[in-house]
């Protein structure tokens, strides 16, 4: 029995980061076919993704608020 490294990618399916990022598997499979999420592609119907790399790109997409004057 050997110990799991923490410093491997954790690596992960559709249904399992579409539950991560909180969307439908369609949408992410959508995503990924128009190559707006990353993604690695082990094959012609093979994806899977690197959690730590999808939640930087999450923080990459955050949209900070705006004051507004009246």
């Amino acid at each position: 029995m050997s110990a799991v490294n923490s410093n491997q990618p954790r690596r992960v399916n559709y249904v399992d980061a579409a539950a991560f990022l909180g969307i439908k598997v369609t949408t992410l499979r959508s995503m990924v076919h128009r190559k707006q999420v990353p993604h690695i592609r082990l094959g012609p119907q093979l994806v899977v993704f690197d959690l730590d790399v999808l939640s930087e790109w999450l923080r990459g997409c955050s949209v900070e608020p705006t004051s507004q004057t009246a």
